[in-house]
C-alpha cells in the first residue's frame, strides 16, 4: 500500500503516518468529507466526531438535544476495508440505423415502454440511449424502463458483479426499480424479494425478469421498504441490497454526496430498516459519497467493519464509476483482494483475473502510532463488550469512554 493522503481533523487536514507494511491500518479522523477517490486500497481506521445535535439530525431523531449539550462531541469508529474492482464490461453495438437523438417513452396500459412511437411523455438523452445494452444486454427483446429508470438502473455488468458476491438463499432488493439488480440476484441466489413503492415500475421489473427467465424466482412487493421491514415475519433474510435514488444526474454537480441530500426516501432510515432484518446490508452509492457517513451507519447498527469497494470501468479510460459498501460480519475477517480486474460478457460467463495478489484482513496489525493519530489507545488485555469493533482490542478514547457510546 503506497503513501496515503492525510485525513482531516475537525478543523483542518493533518498528516497521517505512512504505513510501514501492507497489513498496517491507516488512521483517518475528522469532519471534512472522506471521498473514495482519496482512499487507496487497504485498511482505514476511520474515526468520526460529531456533536449530539448533528448526530440526532443525521439519524432522524425526533428529539434534539439542548444547545448546551452541543459542545460534547461523540466519537464513532469503524474499520474500512477498501478494495478496488475494475470491470471490463460487454457493450453490444446497435444494429441497423444509428441511435436516435432522443427516445420517447409512452405509457401503454399504465406500463412504461421503450418505444419511439406514441404520445410523447418524456425524452431520454442520447447518451443514455447509446448505453442501453450496458443497462440490459437483452434490451432488444422488449426491455421496459420508465424515464427515471434510464439514469437510475444499475448497469448490468455492475449488477452481475454484485450478484456474484451476494450468492445467498434469500436476498431482498429494497429499491427494486425496473429490476436491474433483482434479475441478477435471481440468477445467483435461490430466492429474491423485490420491493418498490411504484407498482408500474414493479410491473416493468416483472416483465424484464421474464425476458431473463427468472420471474418465478422473484417475489414482487409494492411497499415502502422501511414498512416492509417492520412487518416482515418470513424466513431469514441473508442479505439486503439498497440502491436508493441519488437525486438524478444533478448529484454529480456537488463536491460530495451526502445521504441526507435525498429527502425521499430517507436513506439512513432505509439502512436501519435493512440492518434490523438482516446481518448483511449492501449500499450502492455514487463515486463521491462521503465515507464518514458509512462510519455513522455502521456504528448505529453494530457493524465494527465494512468493505468499501471502489468500482472502476476500464474503458474508454480507467475511471471510478461508483462505490459499493458491504456491511457484514464477514468483512472483518475475510481476506479480500485489494485490486482485481473482472471481465464480464453478455451471456452470463465471467472471467476474473487479479492484477495484484495483495490481500487485506481487518484482523491485521494496527500500530499504536496510527491509533494515537485518532486519540485512541489499544489494550489487548481486556475487551469492552459495548465496543463496536468485534475483535480483541479494547478501543478507548483518551477520557476512557468507549467509542461506541
Amino acid at each position: 500500500m503506497g503513501p496515503v493522503a492525510a485525513g482531516a481533523s475537525s478543523t483542518s487536514s493533518i498528516a497521517t503516518p505512512v504505513p510501514s507494511s501492507p497489513t498496517e491500518a491507516v488512521a483517518h479522523t475528522g469532519k471534512a468529507p472522506l471521498l473514495p477517490e482519496s482512499v487507496p486500497p487497504g485498511l482505514l481506521v476511520a474515526s468520526v466526531r460529531r456533536r449530539p445535535r448533528a448526530l440526532a439530525e443525521f439519524y432522524g431523531g425526533s428529539q434534539l438535544p439542548e444547545d448546551g449539550d452541543a459542545e460534547d462531541e461523540v466519537c464513532k469508529i469503524c474499520m474500512l476495508v477498501v478494495t478496488e474492482t475494475c470491470l471490463v464490461h460487454y457493450t453490444k453495438r446497435p444494429k441497423g440505423a444509428a441511435a436516435p437523438k432522443s427516445l420517447v417513452a409512452e405509457e401503454t396500459n399504465n406500463q412504461s415502454t421503450s418505444s419511439a412511437s406514441g404520445t410523447p411523455t418524456a425524452e431520454i438523452d442520447e447518451k443514455y440511449w447509446k448505453r442501453r445494452y450496458n443497462y440490459f444486454s437483452r434490451f432488444d427483446e422488449g426491455i421496459r424502463m420508465d424515464p427515471a429508470g434510464w439514469f437510475e438502473v444499475t448497469p448490468e455488468s455492475v449488477a452481475r458483479h454484485i450478484a456474484d458476491r451476494m450468492q445467498y438463499g434469500l436476498v431482498v432488493d429494497g429499491t427494486c426499480g425496473v429490476g436491474g439488480n433483482a434479475i441478477q440476484f435471481a440468477l445467483t441466489s435461490r430466492r429474491v424479494i423485490a420491493v418498490d413503492t411504484d407498482v408500474n415500475r414493479l410491473e416493468d421489473a416483472a416483465h424484464n425478469a421474464s425476458i431473463y427467465g427468472v420471474k418465478d424466482r422473484i417475489e414482487f412487493v409494492c411497499d415502502d421498504f422501511a414498512n416492509f421491514a417492520s412487518m416482515y415475519r418470513g424466513p431469514q433474510i441473508d442479505a439486503v441490497f439498497l440502491s436508493p435514488p441519488w437525486g438524478g444526474p444533478a448529484h454529480l454537480d456537488a463536491g460530495h454526496f451526502s445521504l441526507k441530500d435525498v429527502t425521499c426516501p430517507d436513506i439512513v432510515k432505509l439502512f436501519a430498516a435493512g440492518a434490523a432484518i438482516s446481518q448483511r446490508v449492501v449500499l450502492y452509492l455514487p463515486r463521491h459519497a462521503d465515507l464518514n457517513e458509512m462510519v455513522l451507519l455502521a456504528s448505529a447498527s453494530g457493524f465494527g467493519c465494512c468493505e468499501v469497494e471502489k468500482v472502476f470501468f476500464e474503458y474508454p479510460t480507467r475511471h471510478l464509476k461508483l462505490v459499493v459498501v458491504y456491511f457484514s460480519p464477514e468483512a472483518i475477517s475475510s481476506p479480500t483482494p485489494s485490486v482485481s480486474k473482472k471481465k464480464i460478457g453478455a451471456t452470463g460467463d465471467s472471467n476474473r483475473s487479479h492484477q495484484k495478489a495483495k490481500t487485506s484482513s481487518a484482523l491485521a496489525t494496527i500500530s499504536r502510532r496510527n491509533l494515537s493519530a485518532l486519540g485512541l489507545t489499544a489494550n489487548r488485555r481486556t475487551h469492552c463488550s459495548s465496543s463496536p469493533l468485534p475483535f480483541p482490542l479494547c478501543w478507548q478514547i483518551c477520557c476512557g469512554s468507549c467509542p461506541g457510546g
